[in-house]
């Protein structure tokens, strides 16, 4: 597994999803979206957005669990990491030097089969999980990880937004 860092850049944007609806994140405080999700036939890529936290004195830091995937939100199929691209890999981190830092990084899976319309994204489910009930579905809440539940793939919030690596 290889980690870069670098600038994302965003090329082709024909058969992209940006800011892409979710039913729900236990998100480490809501401070990390999802920019951009490209689906294509070798790959899955996710463009995150990340604004350090107001709670430490130089926003904190950031990291990723290694093991993180991507899965069907019926569960029945699941992507694995290939690549992170401006992120550290747990136990290694980034440290912000400042509040409300804005942070952008991508993650590159094994691609999803042709039909799946709903994902989730698992950094990673702890040993406290609780389960909670949101429209109809069950999800499982894991403390300060990035989990997203019910990613839509349908192209419905259409606004680019280009956010490079401060």
């Amino acid at each position: 597994m290889n980690t870069k860092i670098q600038k994302i850049k965003f090329n082709d944007l024909s058969d992209c999803i940006f800011n892409p609806e979710l039913k729900r994140g236990s998100d480490a405080n809501g401070e990390l979206s999802i920019a951009r999700i490209e689906s294509m036939s070798h790959h899955l890529r996710i463009d995150f957005v990340y604004r350090a936290s107001n709670r430490y004195t130089n926003g904190g830091w950031i990291s990723m669990d290694p093991e993180c995937y991507v899965e069907s939100s019926d569960h029945q199929f699941k992507c694995i990491l290939v690549q992170a691209d401006n992120i550290p890999l747990a136990p290694k981190k980034h440290y912000f030097s400042r509040k409300g830092e804005l942070w952008s990084f991508t993650l590159w899976f094994t691609p999803l089969p042709d039909g799946i319309k709903e994902l989730n994204f698992i950094e990673k489910l702890n040993g406290r999980t609780l389960l909670r009930h949101v429209q109809g579905n069950n999800y499982e809440e894991s403390g300060n990880y990035f989990n997203f539940f019910g990613i839509k793939l349908e192209k419905t919030n259409q606004v680019r937004i280009d956010v490079g690596a401060n």
